[in-house]
């Protein structure tokens, strides 16, 4: 399904670059502002240009590890009876994630 999702995104990106216009459909529907992920990419030194469809799949990528992050901290909150995600839902969601172990020193 995520594929999927992805792979409509690169086709939608693919178009608009073709067509030469500035917003695809699959750009307007992103949460995150694709210009603000590119200048997150460009503040590595040695990164020269990026390519639009570049940025919309970075952006896209950003939403689903955050929507997949807070689904799992909402997770704990709930066992905790909560529904507010405080910082020890995420440092838990981390913990059992070994995927997640890149964000060892944020959430130690």
């Amino acid at each position: 399904d995520k594929r999927k999702q992805l792979a409509k995104a690169r086709e939608a990106a693919k178009r608009n670059r073709e067509s030469g216009a500035n917003e695809s459909l699959a750009t307007k529907k992103l949460v995150l502002p694709h210009r603000a992920i590119k200048r997150i990419m460009k503040l590595d030194k040695g990164v020269g240009k990026i390519q639009n469809e570049a940025v919309l799949l970075a952006t896209y990528a950003s939403e689903l590890f955050v929507k997949k992050l807070v689904k799992e901290s909402h997770k704990h909150a709930k066992q905790r009876g909560r529904n507010i995600i405080r910082y020890e839902d995420v440092a838990e969601a981390r913990a059992a994630n070994e995927n997640l172990t890149f964000l060892d020193t944020l959430l130690p």
